[in-house]
């Protein structure tokens, strides 16, 4: 029921009588990740796991933290074990299918996500993940078929509607790119991307004015993120490309070389690449984009 708190405070109340109840430390770890209390999750995952070592359910849900903290080769880990355990879990399929997608493997995503849609066949989020995969395939019609259906089974998808917005702006079909993107910014309209990628299609139907009115609302938001620092390397590329976009290249490049002195990881560098490269398929004559992409491209 979406209860948090009261899920939380009954779960205390049994584990106050029981601390090695594995059960309900799990259920537990799956509010805190569902609150977005990723650390706190781990940690009852954890526990869970050391008092069973082979229940496939919670070492899934440590896999999709895993994943929703961007450390793919321990989420793979849990997941490949977890589908070894229970080869008919399509949540954990689904998921490792994500991770699969998130590292640019779509043959690899194509197989998990097509096994765990035939499990389940009417999982929104599965299908629409699926179709971002075709989308960076560049197979569009088979990206717009999944994708129209995922939004038919969850019309609130904001993700949904966002990646099939891009998937119309891709066909050169912007009007309709445009009406996706003002669905998902009218759904979450607190989402950074969300706002970047309305503005790409009001730049592109001559409306820069209102694209630069989203850009700077994304600009604040993703600052906002970059500053509490729990996705320092993904935020810091998207705080970049928001101001890219924003005709503000100066800070670009600067926040793209201060991402690269810290360390980041080939996987986050192949994530901006891979948008940058989107940016220029519409904007292709960007200086200043193309002289960051070949930047990165030569770090990797």
């Amino acid at each position: 029921m979406g209860r948090y708190e009261d899920a939380l405070s009954d779960f205390n109340y049994v584990l106050g009588s029981d601390s090695s109840d594995a059960w309900t430390i799990a259920r537990r770890g799956e509010t805190y990740r569902e609150m977005q209390r990723h650390e706190r999750a781990l940690d009852d995952f954890n526990r869970a796991i050391e008092l069973n070592s082979e229940d496939a359910w919670v070492i899934a849900r440590r896999g999709e933290v895993y994943r929703e903290l961007e450390r793919y080769e321990e989420a793979l880990a849990d997941l490949d074990k977890a589908v070894r355990l229970d080869s008919s879990d399509a949540w954990a399929i689904a998921r490792r299918g994500e991770v699969h997608r998130q590292l640019g493997w779509y043959e690899k995503a194509l197989l998990d996500l097509g096994r765990a849609i035939e499990l389940a066949p009417g999982d929104a989020w599965t299908i629409a993940r699926r179709g971002e995969a075709y989308r960076r395939m560049g197979q569009y019609d088979l990206a717009l078929a999944d994708l129209n259906l995922a939004i038919g089974l969850d019309p609130d998808d904001a993700w949904a509607i966002g990646r099939r917005g891009g998937v119309y702006r891709e066909m050169e079909r912007y009007e309709e790119a445009l009406a996706d993107s003002n669905r998902a910014v009218g759904r979450d309209p607190d989402d950074a991307w969300y706002r970047y990628d309305r503005a790409l299609s009001r730049k592109i139907v001559g409306r820069p004015d209102q694209a630069q009115d989203d850009l700077e609302i994304a600009i604040q938001r993703a600052h906002e993120l970059y500053e509490k620092g729990t996705q320092p390397h993904r935020d810091a590329f998207d705080l970049a490309l928001y101001h890219l976009a924003a005709g503000k290249t100066e800070d670009a490049g600067r926040l793209y070389q201060e991402a690269l002195a810290n360390g980041i990881s080939p996987h986050h560098i192949r994530g901006a690449i891979r948008d940058l490269e989107d940016y220029l398929s519409l904007f292709p004559d960007h200086l200043q984009a193309h002289t960051l992409r070949d930047m990165l491209r030569q770090r990797l």
